[in-house]
């Protein structure tokens, strides 16, 4: 968690979801071989034929208008004074062994996105607008079937040299043609990317594309240097060079496997725009790496790294006490927690739906009523987590009560479109998991769930939950995480009591990735992005294409033509009332079907740091998006007193 700490966190949305490495390492699509020669365009178009379509500084998800005008001076949720001063040193779990992060395949070193730059960012108090980066202006036509963007002529990589269309042009070419799968399918939408006059690019995208979000898509995409990439392999791992790109930082110095440090180019391109004012503050970042995350946690104590986001409950309760840290009892080391009213990512246990004794929804219903979230809860979590029960919890886009209104219309029309397809339950109250009495003696529930299993055709004998034939039923649940043993193995005594024959496998994160690509497994626990503009997203991770594609993110293999309708819906809205409505229907849906068993969330950060930064208080600004730490900066008093006061301790 800790290495997730970024110095322009919420402010620049410079990565989208299918970037991550959590994504990237799952894609194996290896299709696309039309659009790549579609995209292997060279030159400069001359014909201009563009008159008519707006040219704009910024782009709306919806064709709405900006909240800051095109000549703003700095956001009012940073410091645009903030020092550029000290070193910021994060920890992060692990190592790495490369500084490539276009392949998937190695272990990035944390902070590579420190150096470049994006055609577009996002602003920490603003849902649906993107504004310029790179791009000083873009043209798109209503119908968003291409998109224009004229390069800013200050914008320069850490070489000097200008960046141009042609920069931006090669990023594409080169990843859909050599990089690795993943980019090649998010990028299916292209019909062709052309360099025009006036350092400007234009995208154009296939007549069957229906994603209206595509232009952020693009311009959220990290824009690469030609002269640094053009003669390196994609799939080459190397630490022998220093990358370069045309952000905030660049690389100073490493020791493989043991820290990676990054300084403030007091020489970038952007300095006087309004994203690089208050947010980029520390002269110099430093990412040290522990080999676990015992250590990691003294790390914090200790003062070696500044700022920890603590990720288990059970440490944040009983890992950092003010009775066994002075300098927690004295404020020196601050144990907080920032309240987070974000959409929740989704965290669940997902079924290898392609397997048949899954196929029946009751038979998933039952199993997740298996899981006693209230005594977990209270026996490994403090009772302090919060049950999901949503796929876009904490949000406008979640369902509840009754559908009623557009939603309601969403659902009716998708009934009549595919008859017997639409669980009869999404019709009434929004599902919700049945709550316990947290002892552990979770009888009610697992008697619903027998009689669930009843109605599919499994019935308890001597013990075990058998078929017809007699075979009983069984279940395996492999994870990664040491930490899930904790709370899997109570599932699966759980199951046991109903007469499956289940078990858990802890395995490694090879093994387990391979069984994951390979679809080996009966369930596994994963984390998924929420998004407040989910159609993408969901794309990836509920479409029946991808869910037919071995080794994509949508591992469970389920197979839908009413979800990829409404993902189809949530594509194209074109406001964002409609598209909450979309949403709701999605969520509604896929709760109603059981598809995975949703686990928990917490709505606030839990953040450990020394008591050397300038802070912004952001709690009272309801349209605030970003971190608790958006827009923080080393006190240079603070810091130099900050020694001595450990001292004292």
């Amino acid at each position: 968690m800790t290495s997730s700490h970024s110095v322009r966190q919420g402010i620049r949305a410079k990565s989208n979801v299918i970037g991550e490495k959590i994504v990237t390492s799952l894609f194996q699509r290896s299709t696309l071989a039309m659009a790549a020669a579609a995209l292997a365009f060279t030159g400069i178009a001359h014909a201009d034929n563009h008159a008519g379509a707006p040219i704009q500084y910024f782009i709306n998800k919806f064709d709405g208008e900006a909240k800051y005008p095109a000549d703003l001076e700095s956001y009012p949720y940073l410091n645009a004074d903030a020092p550029i001063y000290g070193e910021y040193i994060s920890g992060v779990r692990g190592g790495f062994n490369d500084f490539n992060s276009l392949n998937g395949r190695g272990d990035d070193a944390s902070g590579l996105g420190l150096l470049s730059d994006s055609l577009l960012g996002g602003v920490a108090d603003e849902l649906d607008t993107s504004y310029g980066i790179l791009a000083e202006t873009i043209q798109m036509p209503k119908d968003r079937s291409w998109v224009i963007y004229k390069l800013r002529d200050e914008a320069r990589w850490a070489n000097g040299t200008p960046v141009t269309a042609d920069d931006v042009k090669f990023t594409f070419d080169y990843q859909i043609e050599k990089g690795w799968p993943g980019f090649k399918d998010a990028y299916a939408m292209l019909e062709s990317i052309e360099v025009l006059e006036g350092n400007r690019v234009k995208f154009s995208f296939t007549a069957d594309n229906t994603d209206r979000n595509a232009p952020f898509t693009i311009g959220g995409e990290t824009i690469i240097p030609r002269y640094f990439w053009e003669e390196r392999d994609p799939q080459e791992i190397f630490l022998d060079v220093y990358p370069e790109g045309s952000g905030e930082y660049r690389i100073s110095e490493h020791k493989d496997e043991d820290y990676i440090v990054y300084e403030r180019r007091e020489d970038y391109w952007g300095n006087d725009f309004p994203w690089a004012k208050g947010s980029a503050n520390y002269k110099t970042i430093r990412y040290r790496y522990y080999n676990d995350v015992t250590t990691l946690r003294n790390a914090i104590k200790v003062g070696e790294i500044d700022m920890r986001a603590e990720n288990q409950m059970k440490a944040w309760v009983n890992d950092y006490k003010a009775e066994d840290i002075p300098a927690v009892a004295e404020g020196v080391l601050i144990k907080k927690e920032f309240d987070d009213n974000n959409i929740q990512n989704t965290q669940a246990m997902f079924f290898n739906l392609q397997r048949e004794k899954f196929q029946d929804r009751r038979i998933r219903e039952a199993i997740g009523l298996a899981f006693d979230f209230e005594f977990t809860n209270k026996q490994l979590f403090y009772g302090r987590y919060i049950r999901q029960n949503s796929h876009l919890e904490n949000s406008q886009l979640e369902a509840t009560g009754v559908a009623t209104g557009r939603e309601l219309e969403i659902l009716q029309e998708l009934d009549a479109k595919y008859p017997g397809q639409l669980p009869a339950t999404v019709f009434g109250e929004q599902y919700s998991y049945p709550e316990t009495d947290g002892s552990g003696n979770n009888r009610d529930n697992l008697r619903a769930a027998l009689n669930l299993f009843a109605e599919a055709g499994w019935t308890l004998e001597d013990g075990k939950l058998v078929n017809a034939d007699g075979e009983q039923f069984s279940l395996e649940i492999i994870d990664s995480s040491p930490d899930s043993e904790r709370y899997i193995l109570p599932w699966v005594e759980n199951l046991e009591r109903l007469g499956i024959a289940a078990e858990f496998r802890l395995l490694d994160t090879t093994q387990w990735i391979e069984k994951i690509r390979s679809r080996d497994f009966d369930m596994t626990d994963y984390v998924y992005r929420a998004s407040y503009t989910p159609g993408t997203q969901m794309r990836y991770y509920w479409s029946s294409e991808l869910a037919a594609t071995p080794g994509s993110i949508a591992f469970h293999g389920y197979e839908s033509d009413v979800l990829d309708d409404l993902i189809a819906q949530l594509t194209s809205a074109d406001n964002r009332e409609e598209l909450n409505q979309v949403a709701k229907a999605l969520d509604r849906i896929l709760t109603s079907e059981h598809l995975v068993v949703l686990e928990w969330y917490y709505n606030k950060s839990r953040m450990l740091y020394w008591d050397k930064f300038g802070t912004i208080d952001h709690s009272d600004d309801e349209d605030f998006l970003g971190g608790p730490t958006t827009g923080w900066w080393i006190d240079e008093a603070l810091d130099i007193s900050l020694d001595e006061r450990r001292d004292a301790l």
